[in-house]
């Protein structure tokens, strides 16, 4: 039996895959849910939450860990500057796919 080692991009590609995820099957919902005459609701009822957690907190920990771990290693150790990297795209990603999925609640107001 091998144990497998967690790398700093196998753990931020499993934190977008479960973003992405997420997502995704509350945009399916929300189409399936229209084909039947419905209003749309699960993409912007998650939303708030997807963002909060994912966008904001989880991104925000992810960020200063990398940057603190990549000083406290004297800039050496470029897994910890991926993580910090890592953690500012996170911050941004649920936005932005939402906004090229079409969710209205995330457009601009006209």
């Amino acid at each position: 039996m091998s144990t497998r080692e967690m790398t700093v991009t196998g753990l931020l590609a499993n934190i977008f895959a479960a973003v992405a995820l997420i997502l995704a099957n509350a945009f399916l919902l929300d189409l399936a849910w229209g084909w039947f005459g419905g209003t749309p609701f699960a993409m912007c009822g998650i939303l708030g939450f997807v963002q909060a957690v994912f966008g904001h907190t989880l991104a925000l920990i992810l960020t200063m860990v990398g940057i603190l771990g990549w000083v406290f290693s004297r800039f050496q150790s470029g897994g910890y500057l991926a993580l910090a990297i890592g953690g500012v795209i996170l911050s941004s990603f649920p936005g932005v796919f939402l906004h090229y999925l079409g969710a209205a609640c995330t457009l601009p107001a006209p």
